[in-house]
C-alpha cells in the first residue's frame, strides 16, 4: 500500500487557537480563531454528502496555532562568559597521557580548538596534533536586580526559540512574576508561540 494515499485526518498535534489553516485536499471543518484539542479533527479526509461518506481522501495541508507555555527562568547577579576575539594560530602539539607540549603556534590561556588531525601510536599513550585554535577571553559580569531580570528574559526567549522551526516564531512573551533575592532573578514567563500543529490520524 502507498501510504501516500492513505485515506486520513489532518488533526490538531497539540491544544491551540488555529491561527493559519492552509488546505489544498479534504473538507475543512474549523475556522480562524477557533480553539481546538489535541488529536481533533481539523481537516476531515471523509467526503460527506447528505450524511453519508461519498469518498475517503489523503488530506493534505498544514494548520498554524497560537500556543501558551509558562517556564521559571533563574539568572545569576554573576557570571563569566567566553568572547572570542579575532587571534587564531595553527599549533603543533605533542600530547603525553594527560600532558601537553606546545612545539610551534601562540599559546593562548584559554582557546577553543576549531579543527584538529592527530597522528597517534597503538602502542604508546602519546600523539602529535595538528591543531587550528582560537583565543578565548573569560569576562565576568556584575548585574543588578534589572539587568538581571531582563538577562532572564532573554534566556526564557532563546529556551523556548531553540524548539522552533523556521516557519514558528514566539507572538507574545509576558513576565507573570519576577523577583530578585541573593542568589539571582527568578521570573515566570508566559508566551503565546504560532506553532504549525498539523498532525495525521488515519482513517481506517
Amino acid at each position: 500500500m502507498n501510504i501516500d494515499n492513505v485515506p486520513r485526518n489532518i488533526v490538531a498535534k497539540k491544544n491551540a487557537v488555529i491561527k493559519k489553516i492552509e488546505g489544498s485536499k479534504g473538507n475543512i471543518e474549523k475556522l480562524r480563531g477557533e480553539y481546538v484539542k489535541k488529536g481533533e479533527v481539523i481537516i476531515n479526509g471523509s467526503i460527506i454528502l447528505n450524511n453519508s461518506v461519498m469518498n475517503l481522501v489523503h488530506s493534505e495541508g498544514k494548520v498554524y496555532g497560537e500556543v501558551w507555555y509558562e517556564i521559571n527562568v533563574n539568572y545569576p547577579y554573576t557570571y563569566q562568559e567566553d568572547i572570542y576575539t579575532k587571534n587564531s594560530s595553527n599549533n603543533l602539539v605533542f600530547h603525553f597521557l594527560n600532558n601537553s607540549f606546545n612545539i610551534f603556534g601562540e599559546k593562548y590561556k584559554y582557546k577553543k580548538i576549531n579543527k584538529e588531525y592527530k597522528l597517534s601510536s597503538s602502542f604508546l599513550p602519546i600523539y602529535l596534533a595538528y591543531e587550528n585554535i582560537q583565543e578565548i577571553e573569560k569576562i565576568d559580569y556584575i548585574l543588578t536586580c534589572d539587568q538581571a531580570i531582563n538577562k532572564a528574559l532573554e534566556k526564557g526567549n532563546s529556551q523556548v526559540t531553540k524548539n522552533l522551526k523556521e516557519d514558528e516564531y514566539i507572538m507574545n512573551a509576558k513576565i507573570l512574576k519576577s523577583e530578585c533575592n541573593e542568589n539571582g532573578a527568578s521570573l515566570k514567563i508566559f508566551y503565546a508561540v504560532l506553532e504549525n500543529i498539523t498532525d495525521y490520524q488515519i482513517i481506517n
